[in-house]
């Protein structure tokens, strides 16, 4: 097959999971609107499976089509597609740094947590801006829906660390 060909269909074929998976979720509302999810899982093993770059377009093009076809997240879906793909790289990214720990597993799980500690840095970041410049909250206020958001950023790391972590174990298996 022509290369160019498998990498528009591994792409799209990642982003179509990365959609997917972001539907199996609880919704919370803690003040604004989150949920705990599994696209984020999906966005960490499409890096591992598809290297920093697909991974992150992958992860970045299925979480921003997830936001524009949901009202509640459509005027976040910008914000998302730039955070999913750089959370997705910046996995892939560690993923290739730490490759003289020889332990594809250890690899994986300190990989995710570094890329999952930026994305959630990055929506805090987000979040504060929005909230004190746009929305025009007080200072504590602003700071109480971030410690929340933070709790339900916590829940969906490890949700994402253990799910990307066994199914790239068992698709590895399965020579996926």
């Amino acid at each position: 097959m022509n290369e160019k060909i498998k990498n528009i269909v591994s792409v799209s074929s990642m982003a179509a999971v990365v959609f997917a998976a972001t539907y199996i979720h609880i919704p919370i509302f803690i003040g604004t609107n989150t949920m705990v999810h599994l696209g984020n899982a999906a966005c960490l093993l499409a890096s591992f499976l598809l290297g920093p770059i697909k991974g992150g377009l992958s992860a970045g093009i299925g979480s921003f089509l997830f936001d524009i076809l949901n009202p509640l997240f459509i005027m976040s879906s910008p914000f998302t597609f730039l955070f999913k793909f750089i959370m997705a790289f910046a996995c892939g990214y560690f993923k290739n740094a730490f490759k003289f720990l020889k332990e594809e597993t250890l690899i994986n799980l300190i990989s995710s947590f570094l890329a999952s500690v930026i994305y959630t840095l990055l929506h805090l970041f987000k979040g504060f801006a929005v909230n004190r410049s746009i929305l025009g909250m007080t200072l504590e206020s602003t700071i109480v829906l971030l410690c929340r958001s933070t709790i339900i950023s916590g829940i969906n790391t490890v949700v994402s660390l253990t799910v990307a972590t066994v199914l790239t174990v068992v698709l590895k298996k399965l020579k996926f």
